[in-house]
């Protein structure tokens, strides 16, 4: 989580200064195969041009900064429809909306939960699965989005 915070304290600026909302960064160390992959929007959504202008001056930066070591890939990429939510104030955002939740460890036997979003106090959300109201620690999930409905 510190690397997180290290690398959101570089790019969060620079996104927000090239005029988008920062939504969120995954980073997956693998040797010389990692990944940190930017998530990114704006009013209307973003296009490949806006994608590649965030691209570059955020490898500017880093490559200044030097917050990982070793070789990886930049993905600056939009949050899409099933949009990972990296944050109480994002789910809160999105109450209403179906979603999808993996926790870091099972409840009960259970580590995948979907239903609609119920509520967000604090640092627990609240959702509608089927097995009725699930509220759950910000903490113990491992990874929350939105299920898109069709």
């Amino acid at each position: 989580m510190q690397q997180h915070a290290a690398l959101e304290e570089i790019i969060l600026p620079i996104v927000e200064g090239l005029g988008f909302t920062w939504v969120g960064l995954q980073y997956f160390p693998q040797g010389r195969h990692s990944i940190l992959r930017l998530y990114v929007d704006k009013p209307g959504g973003i296009v490949i041009e806006d994608c590649e202008k965030v691209s570059r001056q955020v490898n500017a930066a880093l490559e200044i900064e030097n917050p990982l070591k070793g070789d990886y890939t930049l993905e600056v990429s939009s949050p899409g429809l099933d949009r990972l939510l990296f944050s109480p104030e994002q789910c809160r955002e999105q109450v209403g909306k179906l979603v999808t939740v993996r926790l870091i460890a099972p409840i009960a036997g259970k580590r995948n939960f979907k239903g609609r979003l119920l509520s967000v106090e604090g640092e627990k959300i609240c959702i509608l699965a089927d097995q009725g109201a699930v509220t759950l620690s910000f903490r113990e999930i491992s990874e929350a989005r939105l299920a898109p409905e069709w």
